[in-house]
């Protein structure tokens, strides 16, 4: 169990993003409870971050099913009796124009980026309660800007904030603060997937958002990690409802 050390849930843990939050909460001083699909890839990030001496544990969560959701916090009760904060970092991204989509790929892209956060905070919420905790969504700025050749991940990012003010509302009272963080371009393989693989593509789509960025330069992952650890601190402690956005001056709002 883990005593008074305080512990995040991170989903989607071992993606670029994730592997960064995972790193800076457990440089922290947290207990990182690292989400993810495969079993074999949250062992080995829980094996890299004890190599620095960050405390981890991997944990099974496959947000694109509220039952293999459910069983996750099942799983969870035998690694802890507390929960201080959940990062809903899970997520994946399609290009490709609206007309070529499909049913089902609108299904799947909304079943991780909104209705997985939806379940894993349907399930926090009784545990942060206890501990006056704390949700970080990471969003995206396509979801505020609208992305074209995106529209389905843009529907559900924008849905994600929806949440993030929504919840951020009902469960002030209880001392539960709810906020997100928006990224734009970030330097990891996701960029390589929204084009299927297609290195060549990844790079002319790169190149193009770098123009369109004011810093021009893609963010790091690292940069998104440090954000979310300001939303779980008490450095924060009277923001609730918002959103940071980590964006290079893509949107300015």
């Amino acid at each position: 169990m883990a005593g008074e050390k305080p512990v995040a849930l991170v989903t989607g843990a071992t993606g670029g993003i994730g592997n960064a939050i995972c790193a800076v909460l457990g440089r922290s001083g947290y207990l990182v409870i690292a989400g993810c699909r495969n079993r074999e890839k949250g062992t080995a990030l829980v094996e890299r971050l004890s190599s620095k001496g960050y405390a981890a544990q991997p944990l099974v969560c496959d947000v694109s099913h509220p039952d293999a959701v459910a069983g996750a916090f099942r799983e969870l009760e035998g690694l802890t009796d507390r929960l201080d904060l959940v990062v809903n970092n899970a997520g994946f991204n399609r290009a490709m124009p609206f007309e070529q989509t499909t049913p089902d790929q609108w299904q799947d892209l909304l079943s991780v980026n909104l209705l997985g956060p939806l379940a894993v905070c349907w399930h926090a919420i009784p545990w942060l309660r206890r501990t006056r905790g704390t949700i970080v969504n990471v969003t995206s700025e396509s979801g505020f800007a609208g992305t074209a050749g995106e529209v389905p991940y843009s529907a559900a990012k924008a849905g994600l904030t929806a949440v993030t003010k929504a919840l951020a509302r009902e469960l002030a009272r209880d001392g539960i603060r709810v906020n997100a963080v928006s990224p734009g371009p970030i330097q990891t393989g996701m960029l390589e997937d929204l084009t299927g693989g297609d290195l060549e593509a990844s790079r002319v789509r790169v190149d193009k958002m770098v123009r369109a960025i004011p810093m021009r330069r893609l963010g790091r992952p690292e940069e998104i990690a440090d954000a979310v650890a300001f939303l779980a601190s008490d450095r924060s402690s009277f923001v609730t409802g918002q959103t940071i956005h980590v964006a290079g001056g893509v949107l300015m709002c």
